[in-house]
């Protein structure tokens, strides 16, 4: 079993029941990484530049929006969820999310993660086995890809383990996925 362990100031040694602990501070957030069998009692961080805005986790990777709004992720890459377009596996530092900028909200599914921009509308990349991407393919990406048919006007986005949901300023809810 994995657990996520979530600390306001760094704590040491860290839980050994903790496979990832992250430590949040006034001007950045570090994630820490231990490795399994590794008794050292000061694992390696992966530090985003500057304060992060919001953090999400999916199943084995993890994004946060930077102070500049870039969105920037590392962990699992297997289904491209980095959104770096590098297909690399599983960077423990942090990768930016190519082509996205102005992010206002991320959300984190299993294996995908989707961005609200601050135009009002949604970008997602990752896994698109059920569609969750909504961009009309069953193709996953390891860019960013704008959802079709949503348009501007987005306040607030959630994802789920294979499905994301959108809520208009109208009040509607837009899903897609499985």
């Amino acid at each position: 079993t994995t657990l996520l362990c979530l600390a306001i100031t760094p704590a040491w040694p860290l839980p050994a029941s903790c496979a990832l602990f992250f430590v949040l501070g006034t001007t950045a957030v570090m994630a820490v990484f231990i490795v399994a069998g590794n008794s050292a009692d000061r694992p390696a961080l992966a530090a985003t530049p500057g304060a992060a805005g919001q953090i999400v986790a999916g199943v084995a990777h993890t994004c946060v929006i930077a102070r500049d709004d870039r969105v920037m992720c590392w962990g699992d890459n297997s289904r491209g969820q980095l959104g770096d377009g590098s297909g690399v596996e599983g960077p423990l530092v942090p990768v930016t999310v190519v082509a996205l900028t102005r992010a206002r909200v991320i959300s984190a599914g299993a294996l995908h993660s989707c961005a609200l921009l601050r135009a009002g509308t949604v970008d997602c990349w990752g896994d698109n086995s059920s569609g969750q991407l909504g961009n009309g393919s069953f193709t996953d990406s390891s860019t960013p890809v704008s959802v079709t048919g949503l348009g501007s006007g987005v306040v607030a986005i959630a994802a789920g383990e294979a499905h994301s949901l959108a809520l208009r300023a109208d009040g509607s809810v837009v899903g897609w996925g499985d």
